[in-house]
């Protein structure tokens, strides 16, 4: 987790992401997987990784008493990733927060996928940046224009 870039939004884009635990509504063991969910982000389970795994293996931005003074002297980035989660604003925390890189249609994961695919081909240089980009693009304006977005 880091500072978004700040563009022409005052205090950046206020955004972060993260993995959330989700337990699905037929879910025959809720109970169960809420107790795990809870634990997982516990002091006592965050100090026990710390203590049996090392620092790093601590999950980050799970609680502010993650951040203790020998965790910000033993991770080089954790006093800037630690005001980063402090900076953001959440003035209403039953509104989920968007920032400014999301947009919400329902292409958007797809858009998500097929970019991403691409950008994973130029890494393992199957592809050359050129080419990926030019297919990226290709490939949104074919979902925006089956969705209706544009005629184009």
């Amino acid at each position: 987790m880091t500072y978004a870039p700040i563009g022409t939004t005052t205090k950046g884009a206020q955004w972060f992401w993260s993995w959330n635990f989700a337990i699905p509504h037929l879910s025959q063991n809720k109970a169960v997987a809420q107790e795990l969910a809870y634990w997982l982000t516990s002091k006592e389970f965050i100090t026990l990784v710390k203590s049996k795994y090392g620092y790093y293996a601590a999950p980050a931005g799970t609680r502010h008493s993650t951040y203790s003074d020998s965790y910000v002297q033993a991770i080089p980035y954790a006093s800037y990733e630690y005001n980063a989660l402090l900076a953001t604003e959440l003035d209403n925390i039953n509104v989920p927060t968007t920032g400014s890189q999301f947009v919400p249609i329902p292409e958007f994961t797809a858009l998500g996928y097929l970019v991403g695919v691409q950008i994973n081909l130029a890494v393992k240089q199957q592809l050359s940046i050129r080419e990926a980009l030019k297919t990226a693009q290709h490939q949104s304006e074919a979902v925006m224009k089956r969705a209706g977005y544009y005629q184009n």
